[in-house]
């Protein structure tokens, strides 16, 4: 089964230090906050258990093996929703979430059909032709969204993915990454919303780049 786990993860900046002893786990089938203000360090343990970033001490793993690779870019088998969203700013909304499978090796008509459903499934359908640089900030967050869900990944991190968007919106995004999570992906989302940290099943709290054991459940 899928298994994130995070042991001893320390990270620093120059001379400051980012993450403190951070040990962690998502499993298949979990949907799990991590949670804490900002500045506490949920973008960097996203990021490094996304592979996007090396501690400088313990490791992230995945089934195994380690999420760095050594480049900076995430493993196939993960996806990620960026807090900057992370997307094309001259490509279509579809074709920002087309070109996650094509990188994929999925024939382009497949990948232009996954990405429309994509799409619907977080309610912009009729966005799709629409560049991103003219989308608003919930509409591109949402693009964001449809790019993780596209790949049927085993491990999907979301970094605020909900920050734009109305409670409608948040509680729909919500429901598609708990689809995601009972399809048997392991889902740990990063957010300061209350509402959104009750709807999962277990949450880790940082402060100051370490966890608080009291809040951990």
């Amino acid at each position: 089964m899928t298994k994130l786990v995070a042991e001893g993860v320390v990270s620093r900046i120059g001379d400051r230090q980012i993450l403190t002893d951070v040990s962690l786990y998502a499993g298949a089938g979990e949907l799990v906050a991590l949670t804490g203000p900002s500045g506490s360090g949920k973008t960097t343990m996203i990021n490094l258990a996304g592979g996007l970033l090396p501690p400088d001490e313990g490791m992230a793993t995945l089934d195994g093996e380690p999420t760095w690779l050594g480049t900076g870019d995430p493993r196939p088998d993960v996806a990620l929703i960026l807090q900057s969203y992370g997307l094309v700013s001259i490509l279509t909304a579809a074709e920002n979430v087309s070109i996650a499978l094509r990188a994929r090796g999925v024939r382009p008509r497949e990948a232009d059909a996954a990405a429309a459903a994509a799409l619907d499934r977080v309610g912009i359908t009729d966005l799709g032709e629409r560049l991103v640089q003219e989308l608003s900030g919930g509409q591109a967050q949402r693009v964001a969204c449809a790019r993780a869900l596209v790949v049927d990944c085993t491990l999907l991190l979301a970094d605020e993915p909900t920050s734009e968007l109305d409670e409608y919106n948040r509680d729909r995004v919500i429901g598609e990454l708990r689809h995601e999570a009972e399809r048997g992906a392991a889902v740990m989302i990063a957010t300061h919303d209350v509402e959104v940290a009750a709807q999962c099943d277990r949450e880790y709290r940082l402060d100051d780049g370490a966890l608080v054991p009291s809040l951990v459940r």
